[in-house]
């Protein structure tokens, strides 16, 4: 299965997009191609790809965050079927590209499992609905889905390493109207589900609408390389003031369950979620099977749209994303 791996850089995570080249370079792929489309220094492009990499020059596109836009301009290019989308600091799982290959050629757009750092879920079996659809067993509200639930308002999060045929984006393309680099308010959800949020949105629902079915493959997992973010419940949320996952170690869990769940609230109320999130799950290493923790997490995560099966947050980070991400920062490629 031949692919073009489109990655969109505004030339600020060079580190990370690093990673991205050795984690495309070791899927071993018989043929395929990086488009590389933004603001980037050529100079750091590593030797053993750069034959395989066609540079787009878009700074001003970069500068402004017109994703849509980039992301075009790269796929107009591919020569190969299958275009897989990829911001740039979205990492390949060691296994990804075996795993394409195992679900095989039945797709017009396939997503995979987006992991985080710590261990949750990022935006990749995603939907939006009305609050008023919320009583439809077929419709969820905005939210992560599992890997088995569908619904008619199915969307593809950015370059969350999801693939799509080639004859998808022929048929269908970002629009420049919501490729703007900003977001629409969450609070305006008739205009969300009318795909009027971003330029992501957009563009799935007119692919929905052009007939292109959109499936899910599980086990071909990426890793979004950004800690600032944890999945709460089946919610995806920015943590404040540019925290990682790392920030609770640092925190004095030497209190009774009463007092780490009144401080989760004190978070809550502040629109910290993922904060109080934290401070939960890390208390129950301390107060292990504790009732009153266990059930104030749960009502958090319910609150937020209810709790995913295989959300494993960890407060050393998830394994499988530590030892691959460890192995590609010393894989020598040269």
């Amino acid at each position: 299965m031949n692919v073009s791996f489109v990655v969109i850089s505004n030339g600020k995570k060079i580190d990370k997009t690093l990673l991205v080249f050795k984690s495309i370079y070791y899927q071993k792929v018989p043929n395929y191609e990086i488009l590389l489309c933004g603001s980037f220094d050529t100079g750091r492009i590593p030797k053993p790809i750069q034959d395989k990499t066609t540079y787009i020059k878009e700074p001003q596109a970069a500068a402004a965050g017109l994703l849509g836009d980039m992301r075009n301009r790269a796929c107009n290019q591919a020569n190969y079927e299958n275009i897989t989308v990829l911001d740039d600091d979205m990492v390949l799982s060691m296994d990804w590209y075996k795993n394409l290959l195992k679900f095989g050629e039945d797709f017009d757009i396939l997503t995979s499992k987006v992991t985080l750092p710590e261990g949750t879920r990022f935006w990749d079996r995603t939907c939006f609905c009305p609050p008023e659809s919320l009583g439809n067993n077929k419709c969820y509200g905005h939210v992560i889905l599992e890997p088995h639930e569908s619904d008619e308002h199915l969307y593809m999060s950015g370059g969350q390493a999801w693939v799509m045929k080639k004859y998808v984006h022929e048929g269908s393309k970002w629009s420049k109207a919501y490729s703007t680099g900003k977001r629409a308010s969450m609070k305006n959800e008739i205009d969300y589900m009318d795909g009027k949020h971003n330029e992501d949105t957009d563009f799935s629902k007119r692919c929905r609408e052009a007939g292109f079915k959109i499936k899910h493959n599980h086990d071909m997992l990426a890793f979004h390389n950004d800690a600032t973010y944890s999945c709460v419940g089946r919610i995806c949320n920015p943590r404040q003031e540019n925290r990682t996952y790392e920030w609770i170690k640092d925190h004095n869990m030497n209190k009774f369950p009463e007092e780490i769940v009144k401080e989760s609230q004190d978070l809550y109320r502040k629109q910290y979620v993922p904060e109080a999130a934290d401070v939960l799950r890390y208390g129950l290493l301390y107060h292990f099977n504790n009732a009153l923790l266990i059930n104030a997490l749960k009502e958090l995560e319910n609150t937020r749209g209810g709790n995913l099966q295989d959300s494993n947050w960890n407060i050393d980070g998830c394994p499988i994303y530590n030892k691959e991400i460890e192995f590609y920062k010393n894989y020598d490629y040269s």
